[in-house]
């Protein structure tokens, strides 16, 4: 996926410098020609630009997200959302569009990432096997009380 919409994005932008060049080159061969000839030599032209501009924004756009999902950065640790929300915290239009509500992991997905994290760090030597077992607890402790959490919000939400 992400390999064609790299060469989408290349084609495209090669397109969009073509059509621009021959537009412009075409507008200033038809400068002295009456209006109803440049426009008729032009419009073409913008008609096209405008599609392949079109076409470009959306294949970025696609090209970003299949970009961000793929990455570490969106997965991991909740790092995009611990950045959304900082985002919220310091501006207005970010918290008018709920951008941490958009990136938020669910508490399952949470909880699952940091029992990896713990498994990790445990089968590199990082934490014994008494700090295993203690940090596990907890996790498993937190799971109980995140689910008690989240059956209260949604009980919140139906009312």
């Amino acid at each position: 996926m992400l390999a064609a919409l790299l060469v989408a994005f290349v084609v495209l932008t090669c397109l969009l410098v073509a059509v621009l060049a021959v537009g412009a080159l075409t507008a200033l061969a038809t400068l002295s020609a009456p209006v109803s000839v440049f426009l008729t030599s032009v419009v073409p032209y913008v008609a096209a630009a405008a599609i392949l501009g079109v076409l470009e924004v959306v294949v970025v756009v696609a090209l970003a997200w299949t970009l961000v999902k793929r990455s570490e950065f969106s997965v991991r640790g909740g790092r995009l959302e611990s950045l959304a929300n900082h985002a919220e915290r310091h501006s207005d239009v970010a918290r008018s569009l709920g951008l941490s509500s958009l990136v938020e992991r669910p508490p399952e997905r949470r909880r699952e990432d940091a029992l990896d994290t713990l498994k990790r760090r445990y089968a590199d030597g990082e934490l014994d096997e008494a700090e295993f077992e203690r940090r596990l607890g907890r996790l498993l402790d937190n799971d109980d009380v995140d689910t008690a959490r989240a059956r209260r919000e949604r009980a919140r939400l139906r009312e």
